[in-house]
């Protein structure tokens, strides 16, 4: 579920020149771009970046140029500090394009709407949050993107913040702003076999899931999940069954901590596997 704008200047013969560049840093916002593993990259420009409040970390607003008009993308549900962030960013664009007109989800509106349509974001949001507790008893969790990386949202979450979208934004930062290395898979064919794996070094409180998998399912077929530690390789299974302490992250994920010895202990004791 998402917001789109799209703010398109007036008049064929007085268009402005501009490039993705010229509007990211007009935002005055920090910005990047999302890798496959849809982590951001920070401080890149793309043909789609995203632009975001470093001291509140939410979902991050998507700013791309189409046919000379400029869009944004607000995804939903999120809090109503970026939802304000999002419609601010429409006032700036849209005196930057020399309109107080946009377009939104295919309606010609007014920068007068605002206050209005933040009022129906906010409902929105609520509205999604609710949903995806209806919907709890037919999956595990559900993943929604940071702008970081995605946070898997399940029972305990909703029950932590319910529809309320400023415990819920302020969820999102928390995650986010850990002092911490979130893990994502690599992805090779060997030997005609396709296998994922992810790296844990020593030391380095990492987030790590507790069932492995591809955001969105992008790679399908893969055979077995391992982890690489040391310059060795066992599997994912193993070591998520050999380690004895987990701090809770999120619906999907798990943080720990190994020490080089604690890494060592699992080497020895699990059996090491080659590709």
């Amino acid at each position: 579920m998402s917001v789109n704008i799209r703010i398109m200047q007036k008049g064929f013969f007085r268009r402005k020149k501009f490039i993705i560049d010229d509007v990211v840093k007009l935002s005055h916002l920090s910005f990047g771009v999302m890798d496959e593993n849809c982590q951001l990259i920070p401080n890149q420009i793309g043909d789609h970046t995203i632009l975001f409040d470093h001291k509140y970390l939410q979902r991050g607003i998507e700013i791309y140029i189409q046919n000379h008009d400029i869009c944004l993308n607000l995804s939903l549900p999120t809090s109503m500090d970026e939802i304000q962030l999002f419609y601010y960013l429409v006032k700036v664009y849209c005196e930057y394009m020399d309109t107080d007109e946009f377009v939104k989800d295919d309606w010609l509106m007014n920068i007068k709407d605002i206050d209005l349509q933040m009022v129906y974001d906010k409902r929105t949001s609520a509205d999604a949050l609710m949903d995806l507790k209806s919907k709890l008893s037919d999956h595990k969790y559900f993943e929604i993107f940071g702008i970081l990386h995605p946070i898997s949202i399940g029972e305990n979450e909703l029950n932590d913040f319910g529809t309320d979208l400023d415990l819920f934004g302020q969820y999102l930062h928390n995650q986010q702003a850990l002092d911490a290395y979130y893990a994502t898979p690599r992805i090779y064919n060997a030997h005609g076999r396709r296998i994922g794996m992810y790296a844990l070094g020593a030391d380095i409180l990492t987030i790590l899931p507790v069932e492995p998998y591809v955001v969105l399912n992008q790679i399908e077929g893969i055979e077995e999940w391992y982890v690489f530690m040391n310059d060795s390789l066992v599997k994912y299974r193993d070591l998520m069954g050999f380690i004895k302490k987990f701090d809770y992250y999120d619906a999907n994920h798990r943080m720990v901590c190994l020490s080089k010895e604690e890494i060592s202990e699992a080497l020895n004791t699990l059996t090491i596997q080659k590709i």
